[in-house]
């Protein structure tokens, strides 16, 4: 859940309308990286790790370049 209110409040910023700032959206979603990563080994297969982190790690580390 926490990734798709994430992506809602991207777009609400692009809309022009009230969202966390840059900084508060940064920690949030590097947590919940980090919660999802450690669900990881409970529900999925440990050689698709990386690749299903791919498009989140990409997330994070865009805001870390901004």
């Amino acid at each position: 859940m926490r990734p798709a209110r994430h992506g809602a409040w991207k777009l609400g910023a692009a809309a022009g309308l009230a969202v966390p700032g840059e900084d508060d959206l940064r920690a949030d979603l590097t947590e919940a990286v980090e919660e999802y990563r450690s669900c990881w080994p409970a529900r999925s297969r440990p050689g698709g790790m990386q690749r299903g982190f791919a498009a989140l790690d990409a997330a994070v580390a865009a805001y870390q370049r901004s």
